[in-house]
């Protein structure tokens, strides 16, 4: 069993497919959600799943990945006695394939803490992540984002999950046979989109840290990036919703 926590904000073209992912499967047991005052009918997809727990931002300091960092580094202790692991993720970062199967096995061997290679997945036009069979390998995102929330006492994440400096019986283990998709360029205009989004989306806090500085590139680069992108992929597994 595993419990899934997300934060979000205006996400209602992936949620659908993220929700069919890891929510529809039995081996799920909740999804808590973060949403940052959502406005695209992201809450309705949220509240129309049983699994759902939707819980609502609210800011403490001028840095939204500062107080979501908060968020994450306590959240997780909700699944203490209930679950085999807990996956501290967002929206477009999905662990595969063959979840539970894997789950499972690196549960028995008694790893308590799961770093899995990222690979940033790409297409030119937005398409359902199901039907995404290509990507690029990024080690920046191979975050240690899954964890047993029974065996470590202390996660202390870094801003946006990328580290940790984790207490307790710590196990890590990068796993050969598991992968984050970071679903982040699905379609060059609406990733486009998403990126000015965001770029409005940071605090004044997050800009001094440059969290999200990517955000600030001109279409021009954006594209160049995109293109680099699309030659670098590789093919992949892809992922599949449960049966």
């Amino acid at each position: 069993m595993f419990d899934v926590y997300i934060t979000l904000k205006n996400e209602a073209a992936l949620l659908p497919y993220f929700l069919r992912y890891y929510g529809d499967r039995p081996t799920c047991r909740r999804i808590v959600a973060l949403d940052n005052s959502s406005d695209d009918g992201s809450l309705a997809i949220l509240a129309a799943h049983p699994k759902v727990d939707i819980r609502t931002f609210v800011p403490s300091t001028d840095s939204y990945v500062c107080d979501v960092q908060v968020w994450v580094n306590e959240v997780w202790r909700e699944s203490v006695g209930l679950v085999q692991y807990a996956i501290l993720s967002t929206v477009d970062e999905w662990v595969g394939p063959d979840l539970e199967t894997r789950l499972n096995s690196y549960s028995a061997a008694g790893v308590t803490v799961l770093r899995p290679q990222a690979y940033d997945m790409v297409s030119e036009d937005f398409r359902s992540p199901f039907d995404v069979t290509r990507g690029v390998p990024s080690s920046f995102y191979n975050k240690p984002f899954v964890i047993d929330p029974n065996a470590i006492r202390s996660s202390n994440f870094t801003l946006g999950t990328h580290d940790a400096a984790f207490e307790g019986d710590v196990k890590l283990v990068s796993p050969k046979d598991l992968s984050i998709y970071h679903y982040r360029y699905l379609g060059r205009e609406e990733t486009w989109a998403r990126y000015q989004a965001l770029q409005l989306m940071r605090q004044a806090g997050d800009i001094v840290k440059g969290c999200g500085s990517q955000y600030e590139m001109t279409r021009s680069d954006f594209d160049a990036k995109f293109d680099s992108l699309l030659q670098q992929a590789i093919e992949l597994e892809p992922l599949r919703p449960p049966e």
